[in-house]
């Protein structure tokens, strides 16, 4: 700010001289002067001040921003929607449909799968890309995929069917079995699970009269790798979910016989593998551990080493009804839980957040859509719209949002509100 000085006023201007008087044309020429001066000083004195005092507002005739109006009035209503940015409503958790794959590969039954999931307010697309064969069901380039042969005759364009979702802003998510394969063991021997007696065999969950399959050893570096690779190929092609089925160590019969090599526990093998995979996603694509059902309510532990859902990790864990059917135990007590949905999905979810502890709130519940035919008719129920909104009240209420509604046969029809 520029400095005030005080004007001083001297007593002698105001005595008379006795110098010779000046003429009164002399006189007016000093006044009009005099007058003349105060003007200008009076003019330049503000923008004068508000230079030296760095308040001067520059102002460019080619600006294309509106000036600011100082007596606070409204700006234009054109101006204020192009300045503004536009809000972006995104829908609250993941709400997963199931998504067969044939229902994707025909783009007219694509599109009505489309207007069925949206008519009931889901926002996912969930797609099995890797099957408990091992067959890879979408058109890989992989090089250990396609040394393997296990690409199937009929691959899936899975850029085109994500294109087609997100244009219709689903996201679109992808499930791959991991270490329950017998396609991959045929190319990558050494990543299979051998037979302690002699390792130079590899072991099978049966005998092979009765179907007994190989698996991939999940304490096998190679076998991990090869499961990414297929994550990292499907995420970069668009995919903004992963869940991971059979992140376990075999079952079936024998499994004394099992030989996985040098390793820690089950538990540490399985989620340091779950670890690296939600790593090497990165932040923007959630990795889900998919797990059955007895995997946490009794008599299915083993393969994960104890409660799959006490691990600390991002789970989908399958709460369907009638999965359910069967498992008792002290933790786990609703009789015929198919007939009863909410009780059934509430004592479940209630197991698992003694389980799950902090990381509840990871859990993902897969939730059932569909009239189970395996359950026999005195334990079963059609399942509407109407039992698939008792399963969700649940969720509701224990504040968990994301959740994947398992349809089988991708008919959402009886779902739509």
């Amino acid at each position: 700010m520029a400095k005030h000085y005080k004007i001083k006023r001297y007593d002698r201007i105001y005595r008379r001289s006795h110098k010779p008087r000046i003429s009164p044309v002399k006189a007016l020429l000093i006044l009009a002067s005099a007058g003349i001066l105060f003007f200008l000083g009076w003019s330049l004195y503000q923008p004068v001040y508000d230079l030296l005092t760095g308040s001067m507002e520059v102002k460019s005739s080619s600006s294309s921003q509106p000036e600011p109006s100082s007596q606070g009035t409204a700006p234009d209503s054109s101006e204020s929607s192009s300045s503004q940015p536009e809000e972006v409503t995104k829908p609250q958790g993941i709400k997963a449909a199931w998504l067969p794959v044939e229902t994707a590969r025909d783009p007219q039954k694509l599109t009505q799968f489309i207007s069925q999931i949206k008519a009931a307010g889901l926002n996912s697309a969930v797609i099995q890309v890797k099957n408990s064969d091992g067959e890879v069901l979408y058109a890989s380039s992989d090089e250990t995929v396609l040394a393997g042969k296990a690409v199937v005759s009929n691959p899936l364009d899975l850029k085109e069917i994500f294109t087609t979702l997100e244009e219709n802003e689903i996201t679109p998510m992808v499930q791959i079995h991991a270490f329950e394969d017998h396609t991959a063991t045929k190319a990558m021997k050494d990543a299979a699970v051998r037979y302690k007696p002699d390792p130079n065999y590899i072991w099978i969950d049966n005998d092979s009269s009765k179907g007994g399959k190989s698996w991939l050893n999940p304490n096998s570096q190679q076998a991990q790798e090869y499961i990414l690779a297929i994550q990292r190929e499907t995420v970069a092609m668009g995919a903004k979910g992963v869940f991971l089925d059979s992140v376990q160590f075999p079952q079936g019969v024998g499994l004394n016989l099992c030989e996985y090599g040098t390793m820690g526990t089950k538990q540490e093998v399985l989620t340091q593998f779950m670890e690296k995979a939600m790593q090497q996603a990165g932040e923007d694509v959630q990795v889900f551990w998919q797990q059955p059902a007895d995997a946490n309510f009794g008599g299915g532990e083993i393969p994960f080493g104890g409660d799959a859902a006490s691990y600390g990790v991002p789970s989908a864990v399958d709460v369907m009804p009638a999965a359910l059917l069967g498992v008792q135990s002290e933790e786990f007590t609703v009789q015929q839980p198919v007939k009863n949905p909410y009780e059934a999905v509430k004592a479940a979810m209630n197991v698992l957040r003694s389980k799950a502890g902090e990381s509840f709130s990871g859990i993902m519940p897969i939730l059932q859509g569909y009239t189970d035919p395996s359950v026999k008719a005195s334990e079963n129920l059609t399942y509407t719209l109407e039992q698939v909104q008792e399963q969700l009240k649940v969720l509701e209420e224990l504040g968990i949002q994301n959740y994947l509604l398992y349809q089988p046969d991708g008919d959402y029809s009886n779902l739509a509100q």
